[in-house]
């Protein structure tokens, strides 16, 4: 994804305050890790370093205009709460959640192969039902590198709520807004939240306010369901309106 925001940024010469990154799911997780790039350019990845940009963002001389975060996937570990108490009402249900995580992650550090094929003998001593496998045996799913920067192949990149405040310091350098999602009733809840309250709570250098304007919009839904409501002709909701009202307030076109 940084990668395409360079081309836009450079081949077509569109300034940053003209351009929203947005994702839903996978997505959203997608649009967090470029910020988190844009702040601490992984060292894996080669991207240019714009003339005049701020210090916070070597690789940006402004802020993007926002990012819209769809129930984005802010972690790995499927301990919150509302995974207990969500597992049987969302359609992004905690085993679907775990067979993606084990196809991104499963072999690596951050989920050694054997972790997630003891996870699944267990849950099949069970009777097969994956959501009673041992927790124990399949988490904390830790960011690779371990904390900190984290090392070569992960660390908070791609770990959005366990992320200290501090690796967000200078957010504002990066992106003016952030526009987040949840639903009352999707696995993902309590970690979308947890990462919402962090950028929240985020202040300016001087400590005299927040660092950037953050919005959310928690309804009784379940995950993604603006998208999934979409694609079966489901009228627009008040989310819908919610992510209209946003978008018209942000987006700022090429001048």
């Amino acid at each position: 994804m940084t990668q395409s925001l360079f081309y836009l940024l450079e081949h077509y010469r569109i300034p940053p305050s003209s351009v929203i990154l947005a994702g839903d799911s996978c997505g959203g997780a997608l649009c967090i890790s470029t910020l988190s790039h844009l702040l601490h350019p992984h060292p894996s990845v080669s991207v240019p370093h714009a003339p005049h940009a701020s210090s916070a963002s070597p690789v940006l001389p402004s802020p993007l205009a926002g990012a819209l975060l769809l129930s984005p996937w802010t972690s790995f570990a499927t301990t919150a709460a509302s995974y207990r108490e969500n597992g049987t009402r969302d359609a992004l249900t905690p085993s679907v959640v775990r067979r993606f995580r084990g196809a991104f992650l499963g072999g690596t550090d951050a989920l050694p192969a054997t972790r997630e094929a003891d996870a699944w003998r267990y849950a099949a001593a069970r009777g097969g039902r994956e959501e009673e496998a041992d927790p124990v045996l399949v988490e904390p799913v830790v960011p690779w590198g371990g904390r900190g920067r984290g090392g070569a192949r992960g660390g908070y990149w791609l770990h959005a709520t366990e992320a200290p405040g501090e690796w967000w310091a200078g957010l504002e350098d990066v992106v003016s807004q952030v526009m987040i999602t949840a639903g009352a009733r999707e696995c993902f809840r309590d970690d979308i939240l947890a990462f919402e309250a962090t950028l929240r709570a985020l202040k300016t250098r001087d400590g005299s306010g927040p660092a950037i304007k953050v919005g959310a919009f928690l309804d009784d839904a379940v995950h993604a369901a603006v998208v999934s409501d979409f694609a079966v002709g489901i009228e627009p909701g008040e989310q819908m309106e919610e992510i209209m009202t946003w978008l018209k307030q942000t987006f700022r076109p090429r001048e």
